[in-house]
């Protein structure tokens, strides 16, 4: 099976899509052409701007966890009063 360029098929796709078909041979014009249309191209500069926002869950389980270490104690601390020989 033998593929062949299919020029007028890439133009039509590049200029639906809004972009330039270079044909590159070996001279250096193909490239000249492509670095103007480069150099044409706007270029826009973007403030990165990062907000990160916790959604902070984490205080339920360190109260939660909190509470059950002090019922632990609690119990801990009955138990060795409570021993009968």
């Amino acid at each position: 099976m033998l593929s062949k360029l299919n020029q007028d098929m890439m133009r039509d796709i590049a200029s639906r899509g809004g972009g330039k078909f270079f044909l590159l041979g070996s001279g250096k014009d193909e490239i000249t052409s492509i670095f103007k249309e480069l150099g044409r191209i706007n270029t826009k500069d973007y403030e990165e701007l990062t907000f990160t926002d916790f959604d902070e869950q984490y205080y339920w389980c360190l109260i939660m966890a909190a509470v059950l270490l002090f019922i632990e104690w609690v119990i801990s601390e009955r138990k060795l009063t409570w021993k009968i020989y």
